[in-house]
């Protein structure tokens, strides 16, 4: 599957409800599903999505635990975060793969470094969400309750948005225009 745009609701639906069908399909209930959730569709319709689903289950090779776990994830992003780990593995790299201790030091680094392998692999992006992330996560795994988090990201916001120049300034976000395209009156 090609990337989406974190705006691209469509296709993060398909997406979805791709991943779903596959996870059914490792479950071995994929027609039963089917048949109990697509009434409207024909009986060819309803056939060609159990054998599509069937298919893609078994081109994808991934562990029927690991599909149902979280259907929302691509299924085929899953498979190449899974390459690339087996890669590092025969590489001997296991290191890179292994949670750190989050009370090490250095271990907001290591996490970085593991969500943005998730996020070039599974979601085909890059950007500075692995490194917020895992400096989030770290915090909260050494025990800072998540309400504190929550403040302290408010605070380190705020103080940016006053250290920031008059011209780096955000922009006020625009008032999005409804769905279907009416204008605001």
């Amino acid at each position: 599957m090609p990337p989406i745009s974190l705006r691209d609701e469509e296709g993060q639906r398909v997406r979805s409800a791709a991943g779903l069908l596959i996870s059914r399909a490792a479950k071995g209930d994929v027609h039963a599903f089917i048949q109990r959730t697509t009434n409207e569709l024909s009986v060819n319709q309803r056939d060609n999505l159990v054998t599509a689903s069937k298919e893609a289950h078994e081109r994808i090779g991934l562990p029927s635990r690991l599909l149902s776990t979280n259907w929302t994830v691509d299924p085929f992003g899953l498979r190449r975060l899974f390459d690339n780990m087996l890669e590092k593995i025969r590489k001997g790299e296991v290191d890179d793969l292994i949670p750190a201790n989050p009370h090490n030091t250095g271990s907001k680094k290591h996490y970085s470094s593991i969500f943005l392998r998730i996020q070039r692999y599974v979601f085909q992006t890059e950007s500075a969400f692995g490194a917020v992330g895992a400096s989030t996560a770290v915090d909260w795994m050494t025990g800072i309750p998540y309400p504190r988090l929550a403040c302290d990201r408010c605070i380190r916001r705020k103080r940016n948005e006053q250290t920031r120049s008059p011209r780096m300034k955000r922009p006020k976000p625009r008032t999005p225009l409804p769905r279907f395209g009416h204008r605001l009156r």
